[in-house]
């Protein structure tokens, strides 16, 4: 629902979906839900060395 809302209230184009090359589970379910991977696309970020991570 958030994403139809994005498309039709707010003007998106794309989606885009993060999801680490080793998280197999992950990436099996975002291109069951019709996404698929562009290699095309380089995304990073930058945290400091001390900072909690994002992932588990």
């Amino acid at each position: 629902m958030m994403v139809v809302a994005a498309f039709r209230d707010l003007g998106a184009s794309h989606v885009y979906e993060l999801v680490s090359a080793a998280n197999e589970v992950s990436r099996r379910m975002v291109e069951a839900c019709g996404l698929r991977h562009a290699p095309d696309l380089v995304c990073g970020l930058a945290t400091r060395e001390q900072a909690a991570r994002f992932t588990r």
